[in-house]
């Protein structure tokens, strides 16, 4: 019994010492965990080394809404032209033609089909002299020559033979070659006026 109370202490003893050894010779500084970055910062520096910076903004602020794209100019003085009931047709198409040279290119052909559509053979025949003049922007010009020869005999016959006769009318190539067909060349010294007009005058009533 004796024996058995002397060993309990001399064990106790030598765990002790044991424990003192490993902690003395195995032991070192424990390692230092990695510090926690939070996700904002990291994703701060990631956009700075990319070169850009992240979007700063209030919370609860709402982004600010895409600009809008500037409406064409002329656009809305078109629309109001189309749109005015107080205008009949020869009037809207006055407004038009006024309108015109203000336009770039695009918008002078949209407006263009506008006065075509909404000309009868009368009011065409008011903006013919125009044409025939070459007074109106090129692409209106191009436009409303081809409604002219949808137009009726006695109106577009006249216009293309003195378009035919003007040296410098971008549709005087053109407006030839349709003289040609329908009445042949005139002879030498005669104008495609005076030509076609004495042809007309042969043609059935």
């Amino acid at each position: 019994m004796k024996e058995k109370i002397l060993i309990l202490p001399v064990a106790v003893l030598v765990l002790v010492g044991l424990i003192w050894v490993v902690a003395f010779f195995g032991g070192g500084e424990p390692p230092v965990p990695a510090a926690h970055i939070p996700q904002e910062k990291h994703s701060a520096k990631t956009a700075s080394s990319l070169g850009t910076e992240p979007a700063h903004r209030t919370p609860g602020q709402p982004a600010a809404p895409a600009p809008r794209p500037a409406p064409a100019k002329g656009e809305d003085a078109i629309s109001g032209i189309l749109s005015d009931q107080s205008l009949d047709f020869p009037a809207a198409v006055d407004r038009l033609l006024k309108l015109l040279p203000s336009l770039d290119e695009e918008a002078q052909a949209e407006v263009s089909n506008h006065i075509s559509n909404l000309s009868d053979d009368k009011k065409a025949g008011e903006w013919t002299p125009l044409l025939v003049a070459n007074r109106l922007p090129t692409a209106a010009q191009e436009v409303l020559f081809n409604d002219l020869l949808n137009r009726p005999h006695e109106l577009t016959m006249p216009a293309l033979s003195a378009i035919a006769d003007a040296t410098s009318h971008p549709q005087q190539k053109e407006s030839r070659e349709i003289l040609d067909v329908l009445y042949g060349t005139p002879p030498p010294g005669t104008t495609w006026a005076v030509w076609v007009a004495a042809r007309m005058k042969e043609e059935p009533q």
